[in-house]
Protein backbone atom coordinates (compact mmCIF):
# COMPACT_ATOMS: atom_id res chain seq x y z
CA UNK A 1 0.00 0.00 0.00
CA UNK A 2 1.20 2.93 -0.89
CA UNK A 3 -0.92 5.73 0.40
CA UNK A 4 -1.74 9.36 1.57
CA UNK A 5 1.66 10.97 0.51
CA UNK A 6 1.82 14.30 0.52
CA UNK A 7 4.00 13.99 -2.52
CA UNK A 8 4.45 11.55 -5.33
CA UNK A 9 3.36 7.85 -4.28
CA UNK A 10 6.35 6.19 -6.74
CA UNK A 11 8.69 8.97 -8.18
CA UNK A 12 11.33 7.23 -10.91
CA UNK A 13 13.70 9.99 -12.57
CA UNK A 14 15.45 7.46 -14.90
CA UNK A 15 18.99 9.25 -15.74
CA UNK A 16 22.92 8.30 -16.66
CA UNK A 17 24.78 7.62 -13.86
CA UNK A 18 27.85 9.49 -12.45
CA UNK A 19 30.07 10.94 -14.59
CA UNK A 20 27.93 10.38 -17.44
CA UNK A 21 28.11 6.39 -17.56
CA UNK A 22 25.53 4.94 -19.01
CA UNK A 23 22.87 3.14 -16.42
CA UNK A 24 20.50 -0.14 -16.33
CA UNK A 25 17.54 0.53 -14.12
CA UNK A 26 15.01 -2.69 -14.18
CA UNK A 27 11.71 -1.66 -11.80
CA UNK A 28 9.51 -4.21 -11.19
CA UNK A 29 5.83 -2.59 -9.72
CA UNK A 30 3.40 -5.67 -8.91
CA UNK A 31 0.61 -6.13 -6.78
CA UNK A 32 0.55 -2.85 -4.62
CA UNK A 33 -2.57 -0.01 -4.16
CA UNK A 34 -1.60 3.27 -4.94
CA UNK A 35 -4.26 5.58 -3.20
CA UNK A 36 -4.89 9.08 -2.43
CA UNK A 37 -1.37 10.12 -2.48
CA UNK A 38 -1.48 14.49 -3.04
CA UNK A 39 0.54 14.65 -6.44
CA UNK A 40 1.17 11.93 -9.11
CA UNK A 41 0.49 7.93 -8.44
CA UNK A 42 3.41 6.82 -10.76
CA UNK A 43 5.38 9.33 -11.92
CA UNK A 44 8.10 8.48 -14.29
CA UNK A 45 10.94 10.63 -15.49
CA UNK A 46 13.54 9.51 -18.06
CA UNK A 47 16.43 11.64 -19.63
CA UNK A 48 19.90 12.26 -20.34
CA UNK A 49 20.28 15.01 -18.58
CA UNK A 50 22.25 15.06 -15.37
CA UNK A 51 20.45 18.17 -13.84
CA UNK A 52 16.98 16.92 -14.17
CA UNK A 53 15.52 16.30 -10.56
CA UNK A 54 12.66 14.80 -8.77
CA UNK A 55 12.36 17.84 -6.88
CA UNK A 56 10.55 19.98 -8.87
CA UNK A 57 6.55 20.02 -9.95
CA UNK A 58 5.64 18.33 -12.72
CA UNK A 59 4.40 21.56 -14.21
CA UNK A 60 7.55 22.64 -14.43
CA UNK A 61 9.74 22.37 -18.14
CA UNK A 62 11.91 19.17 -18.17
CA UNK A 63 16.11 19.47 -18.84
CA UNK A 64 17.12 19.73 -21.81
CA UNK A 65 20.87 20.09 -21.62
CA UNK A 66 22.04 15.98 -21.70
CA UNK A 67 24.74 14.82 -24.16
CA UNK A 68 23.51 13.55 -27.24
CA UNK A 69 25.79 10.01 -26.57
CA UNK A 70 24.23 9.15 -23.31
CA UNK A 71 22.50 5.64 -22.76
CA UNK A 72 20.06 4.91 -20.38
CA UNK A 73 18.06 1.11 -20.21
CA UNK A 74 14.76 1.76 -18.47
CA UNK A 75 12.87 -1.64 -17.74
CA UNK A 76 10.04 -0.80 -15.98
CA UNK A 77 6.86 -3.91 -15.81
CA UNK A 78 3.50 -3.30 -14.19
CA UNK A 79 1.28 -5.71 -13.22
CA UNK A 80 -2.14 -5.99 -10.99
CA UNK A 81 -1.96 -2.69 -9.83
CA UNK A 82 -4.59 -0.44 -8.36
CA UNK A 83 -3.26 3.31 -9.08
CA UNK A 84 -6.67 5.12 -7.71
CA UNK A 85 -7.66 8.59 -6.43
CA UNK A 86 -4.07 10.73 -7.01
CA UNK A 87 -3.31 14.31 -7.59
CA UNK A 88 -5.24 16.62 -5.68
CA UNK A 89 -2.58 18.64 -5.06
CA UNK A 90 -0.70 18.54 -8.30
CA UNK A 91 -1.58 21.21 -11.29
CA UNK A 92 -0.35 18.57 -14.19
CA UNK A 93 -3.13 17.62 -16.37
CA UNK A 94 -3.19 13.70 -15.69
CA UNK A 95 -1.99 12.27 -12.33
CA UNK A 96 -2.53 8.39 -12.20
CA UNK A 97 0.51 6.92 -14.49
CA UNK A 98 2.70 9.63 -15.86
CA UNK A 99 5.59 8.33 -18.15
CA UNK A 100 8.11 11.13 -19.97
CA UNK A 101 10.56 9.93 -22.57
CA UNK A 102 13.36 12.00 -23.27
CA UNK A 103 15.34 11.76 -26.49
CA UNK A 104 19.12 10.03 -25.72
CA UNK A 105 21.95 8.52 -28.67
CA UNK A 106 22.87 10.33 -31.78
CA UNK A 107 25.03 8.31 -34.03
CA UNK A 108 27.90 9.88 -35.67
CA UNK A 109 29.89 9.67 -38.99
CA UNK A 110 28.82 8.61 -42.27
CA UNK A 111 27.36 5.35 -41.11
CA UNK A 112 25.75 7.16 -38.39
CA UNK A 113 24.02 9.51 -41.66
CA UNK A 114 22.81 6.09 -42.89
CA UNK A 115 21.40 4.70 -39.83
CA UNK A 116 17.19 5.46 -38.88
CA UNK A 117 18.06 5.62 -35.29
CA UNK A 118 16.77 2.20 -33.95
CA UNK A 119 14.09 0.91 -31.91
CA UNK A 120 14.36 0.01 -27.58
CA UNK A 121 14.43 -3.21 -28.26
CA UNK A 122 14.54 -6.36 -30.75
CA UNK A 123 11.04 -6.95 -30.07
CA UNK A 124 11.39 -10.10 -27.87
CA UNK A 125 12.38 -7.76 -24.64
CA UNK A 126 16.33 -7.51 -25.39
CA UNK A 127 17.49 -3.57 -25.40
CA UNK A 128 19.35 -2.64 -28.63
CA UNK A 129 19.37 0.97 -28.57
CA UNK A 130 19.14 3.13 -25.29
CA UNK A 131 15.57 3.79 -24.40
CA UNK A 132 12.49 2.44 -22.28
CA UNK A 133 10.89 -1.22 -22.29
CA UNK A 134 7.93 -1.04 -20.09
CA UNK A 135 4.55 -3.17 -19.78
CA UNK A 136 1.56 -1.95 -18.01
CA UNK A 137 -0.66 -5.10 -17.59
CA UNK A 138 -3.45 -6.19 -15.46
CA UNK A 139 -4.15 -2.45 -14.05
CA UNK A 140 -6.81 -0.26 -12.90
CA UNK A 141 -6.35 3.32 -12.99
CA UNK A 142 -9.47 5.48 -11.84
CA UNK A 143 -10.39 8.68 -9.83
CA UNK A 144 -7.24 10.60 -10.37
CA UNK A 145 -7.48 14.04 -10.89
CA UNK A 146 -7.20 14.81 -14.62
CA UNK A 147 -6.21 12.06 -16.98
CA UNK A 148 -5.54 8.93 -15.09
CA UNK A 149 -2.87 7.99 -17.89
CA UNK A 150 -0.40 10.40 -19.52
CA UNK A 151 2.62 9.63 -22.47
CA UNK A 152 4.52 12.05 -23.82
CA UNK A 153 8.35 12.11 -24.91
CA UNK A 154 10.77 15.53 -24.80
CA UNK A 155 14.16 16.91 -25.86
CA UNK A 156 16.55 16.05 -23.25
CA UNK A 157 19.81 16.62 -24.95
CA UNK A 158 21.62 19.56 -26.48
CA UNK A 159 20.93 20.02 -30.29
CA UNK A 160 23.05 17.78 -32.92
CA UNK A 161 25.87 19.86 -34.44
CA UNK A 162 25.03 20.84 -38.25
CA UNK A 163 26.07 18.36 -40.63
CA UNK A 164 28.99 19.73 -42.51
CA UNK A 165 30.31 18.23 -46.01
CA UNK A 166 29.30 18.39 -49.47
CA UNK A 167 26.12 18.53 -51.16
CA UNK A 168 26.21 20.08 -54.72
CA UNK A 169 23.73 19.15 -57.71
CA UNK A 170 24.13 14.95 -57.08
CA UNK A 171 21.59 12.70 -55.68
CA UNK A 172 23.80 11.84 -52.88
CA UNK A 173 26.30 14.16 -50.47
CA UNK A 174 29.38 13.42 -52.33
CA UNK A 175 31.37 14.47 -49.10
CA UNK A 176 30.10 13.91 -45.20
CA UNK A 177 32.77 15.57 -42.51
CA UNK A 178 30.52 15.80 -39.46
CA UNK A 179 27.51 14.53 -38.85
CA UNK A 180 25.49 13.84 -35.54
CA UNK A 181 22.19 12.08 -36.04
CA UNK A 182 19.05 13.64 -34.00
CA UNK A 183 18.43 11.68 -30.40
CA UNK A 184 15.20 10.26 -30.26
CA UNK A 185 12.92 9.31 -27.73
CA UNK A 186 12.14 4.99 -27.43
CA UNK A 187 9.23 3.42 -25.72
CA UNK A 188 8.58 0.28 -26.46
CA UNK A 189 5.40 -0.45 -24.60
CA UNK A 190 2.87 -3.38 -24.03
CA UNK A 191 -0.30 -2.27 -22.67
CA UNK A 192 -3.06 -4.83 -21.87
CA UNK A 193 -5.72 -5.67 -19.81
CA UNK A 194 -6.12 -2.61 -17.73
CA UNK A 195 -8.92 -0.32 -17.01
CA UNK A 196 -8.89 3.87 -17.30
CA UNK A 197 -11.53 5.98 -17.29
CA UNK A 198 -9.53 9.01 -19.25
CA UNK A 199 -5.77 9.03 -21.02
CA UNK A 200 -4.02 11.30 -22.22
CA UNK A 201 -1.56 9.81 -24.61
CA UNK A 202 -1.38 11.74 -28.22
CA UNK A 203 0.51 14.94 -27.10
CA UNK A 204 2.67 16.83 -28.84
CA UNK A 205 6.32 15.19 -28.64
CA UNK A 206 10.04 15.75 -28.78
CA UNK A 207 11.81 17.75 -31.99
CA UNK A 208 14.75 19.01 -33.12
CA UNK A 209 14.51 21.98 -35.36
CA UNK A 210 18.08 23.71 -35.75
CA UNK A 211 18.65 24.28 -39.17
CA UNK A 212 20.62 21.50 -40.91
CA UNK A 213 20.92 21.85 -45.19
CA UNK A 214 21.69 17.83 -45.19
CA UNK A 215 18.96 16.71 -43.01
CA UNK A 216 16.38 18.91 -44.42
CA UNK A 217 17.42 19.30 -48.41
CA UNK A 218 15.60 21.72 -50.05
CA UNK A 219 13.50 21.70 -53.24
CA UNK A 220 15.03 24.84 -54.43
CA UNK A 221 18.08 22.88 -56.09
CA UNK A 222 17.57 21.79 -59.78
CA UNK A 223 15.56 18.50 -60.21
CA UNK A 224 16.07 15.30 -60.08
CA UNK A 225 18.43 16.57 -57.18
CA UNK A 226 16.03 18.56 -55.25
CA UNK A 227 14.42 17.26 -51.85
CA UNK A 228 11.41 17.81 -50.35
CA UNK A 229 11.12 20.37 -47.28
CA UNK A 230 10.72 24.11 -47.70
CA UNK A 231 12.47 25.23 -44.62
CA UNK A 232 16.16 23.74 -43.21
CA UNK A 233 14.60 24.70 -39.64
CA UNK A 234 11.53 22.28 -40.28
CA UNK A 235 10.70 20.68 -37.09
CA UNK A 236 12.07 16.93 -37.14
CA UNK A 237 10.02 14.27 -35.41
CA UNK A 238 12.54 12.70 -32.50
CA UNK A 239 9.90 10.38 -32.34
CA UNK A 240 10.27 8.53 -35.47
CA UNK A 241 13.17 6.82 -37.16
CA UNK A 242 14.88 8.50 -39.56
CA UNK A 243 13.58 7.66 -43.28
CA UNK A 244 15.88 7.10 -46.62
CA UNK A 245 15.14 9.53 -49.18
CA UNK A 246 18.05 8.70 -51.47
CA UNK A 247 20.87 7.65 -49.78
CA UNK A 248 20.65 10.41 -47.31
CA UNK A 249 18.85 9.73 -44.03
CA UNK A 250 16.10 12.46 -43.37
CA UNK A 251 14.89 12.64 -39.51
CA UNK A 252 11.79 12.65 -38.51
CA UNK A 253 10.13 10.63 -41.41
CA UNK A 254 10.08 7.39 -40.55
CA UNK A 255 8.58 5.03 -38.52
CA UNK A 256 7.09 5.74 -35.28
CA UNK A 257 8.91 5.22 -32.16
CA UNK A 258 6.79 4.64 -29.68
CA UNK A 259 6.32 1.05 -30.37
CA UNK A 260 2.65 -0.45 -28.30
Amino acid sequence: MIDFNGGRGFDVLARPGLGGSASTINIAFNNNIVNENRLEGVYVVYTASLTQNQTDPSTTALADDGSLFQDVYLRMDMDNNQIINNGRDSGFSATGLVVRVGTTRSFTGTSGSEYGGGFASDGAGNFVTSGVIMSVTNTTLTGNLGDDVYFESFVSTVDPAATTGTWGATVDPTVINTFQSDALARLDLLWDNNTIISGDVNNAGAYYENADTFKSRLNTTSPPFDGPFVDTARRRNAQRLAARINDFIDPGAGDFLYSV
